[in-house]
């Protein structure tokens, strides 16, 4: 195998038959449906060199998440593997959640959207306080282009309606080496306050309209 390369099998112990993914191949899910599905069916894998493995439980990228960067004979503290991205080594994963401040009592959710997950939700009532991945940035491209991060908050009911939309940019900032947040003044959405918990993890605090 390449330095390069993940390979999944579809037993333990590297047993079974074997799937290759290269680094950068875009998102990669075994939850496509049809006879071929592959979901939950990858239960060992080796990891090239050079790079390692985001994988989380479920289809939407949500559930347990880990990351691999070294051969794993056993993928069973996932629960099973629907989606995963092949990246570098030196990549640092993006994450956030929502903390309501506003005091109003009422189940919101929280949708963040990149091109790279797609869409990442959190809710007030989901009885965690688990981060949400929303991409993730090279470490060692001071020029990479900046995630840019959908945001829709709801009022879960009764009326099902939005609260806030807007837009943030997070970049990887390398004489601080931690992730960066920003935004655009006409496209920041209101009523929010961001605060940064770790190098690529942050709050999205709620304040209320």
């Amino acid at each position: 195998m390449s330095n390069n390369e993940a390979i999944f099998f579809e037993g333990k112990n590297f047993q079974g038959k074997a799937h290759s993914y290269l680094k950068d191949q875009g998102d990669q899910t075994t939850c496509n449906g049809g006879s071929g599905s592959l979901n939950d069916k990858f239960l060992s894998v080796k990891v090239g060199e050079l790079i390692k493995v985001l994988a989380w439980q479920h289809c939407n990228a949500t559930g347990i998440y880990e990351e691999w960067d070294t051969d794993n004979p056993d993928l069973s503290s996932i629960g099973g593997l629907s989606t995963f991205k092949v990246v570098d080594t030196n990549n640092s994963v993006v994450a956030f959640r929502l903390v309501d401040q506003s005091g109003a009592g009422k189940t919101l959710s929280l949708k963040c959207q990149t091109d790279q997950v797609g869409e990442s939700t959190d809710r007030t009532d989901d009885g965690n306080n688990e981060y949400r991945i929303i991409g993730s940035l090279p470490t060692n491209q001071p020029n990479f282009p900046p995630l840019t991060t959908g945001i829709y908050l709801r009022l879960e009911e009764p009326d099902y309606s939005y609260l806030s939309t807007g837009t943030v940019y997070i970049k990887w900032n390398n004489d601080q080496n931690q992730a960066e947040l920003t935004y655009q003044e006409e496209t920041k959405p209101p009523g929010f306050k961001f605060e940064q918990t770790a190098p690529g993890t942050f709050d999205f605090i709620w304040l209320g309209k």
